[in-house]
C-alpha cells in the first residue's frame, strides 16, 4: 500500500490547498501564532484526503487470488 501513498499524498495536498483557496481562507503570516494553529488544519485535512484516496486505490495495488487450473 505504500505506493499509494506515494502516489496520492500530493494530490491530497494539492487538493485540500485548491479547496481553501476555494472557500477563501487566507493563510496567516508565517511566524505567527495563528499561523502556527493553522498547521493543524495543513495536517489533519490533507490526512483525511489521503485516506480516502488511500481506501479508493489501495484494491488495485492488492494482489488478486486467481486458483491455478488443475493439470491432469
Amino acid at each position: 500500500m505504500i505506493m499509494t501513498v506515494y502516489l496520492w499524498h500530493i494530490t491530497a495536498y494539492a487538493a485540500t490547498f485548491g479547496l481553501l483557496a476555494l472557500v477563501g481562507f487566507v493563510s496567516s503570516p508565517p511566524g505567527s501564532a495563528r499561523w502556527w494553529l493553522e498547521r493543524s488544519i495543513w495536517l489533519v485535512v490533507p490526512g483525511l484526503v489521503l485516506a480516502f484516496l488511500i481506501v479508493m486505490f489501495s484494491r488495485f495495488e492488492r494482489p488478486t487470488y486467481r486458483p491455478r487450473a488443475s493439470a491432469r
